[in-house]
């Protein structure tokens, strides 16, 4: 986010933008120039995004495992020095410091091993399950797309909303 110097507004790169499309129904039309012709290189192309992708859980669950093994060693950390430790008097500012940042970590490594490791789980797994689909659509249909709807732009759009 950024504050124009003359525009009392706060300025984004997320901007709205509208636009209007008809969708029309044809009987002959072209295939669009994005269309891969060259089956075995999008089939061999999906493959590959199929194993990097599995590759991406992997490593999202070790990573997993990394973030309990950090909030686990942390806790125990706490209890260990709570339990065996006596602070003289000058470290007790120290102590104190040192107990809420191993508690922020703590924090941030539970959020990051649930929520967040969750929310890139179901990322990964929608990607894979349409990648997979497209695959199995490539293998299946060898023909061209039989679709007989062409979505056209007007070429309408607005002014960035401030």
């Amino acid at each position: 986010m950024v504050m124009m110097p003359r525009i009392n507004a706060v300025v984004t790169d997320h901007e709205a933008i509208s636009a209007k499309f008809k969708v029309i129904t044809t009987s002959n039309h072209a295939v669009p120039d994005c269309f891969i012709k060259n089956k075995e290189e999008l089939q061999s192309t999906l493959d590959r995004g199929l194993n990097v992708l599995s590759e991406a859980q992997q490593r999202l669950y070790w990573d997993k495992i990394c973030y309990w093994s950090v909030t686990t060693a942390l806790i125990l950390g706490i209890i260990t020095i709570s339990i065996f430790s006596d602070f003289p008097q000058n470290y007790a500012c120290f102590y104190q410091i040192m107990l809420v940042i191993f508690t922020c970590l703590i924090i941030f490594c539970s959020f990051m091993a649930t929520v967040w490791n969750q929310i890139e789980l179901n990322g990964l797994l929608s990607t894979h399950k349409t990648m997979q689909a497209l695959l199995n659509h490539v293998i299946t249909y060898q023909s061209e797309p039989t679709n007989d709807y062409i979505i056209k732009s007007d070429d309408t759009v607005s002014e960035p909303l401030l």
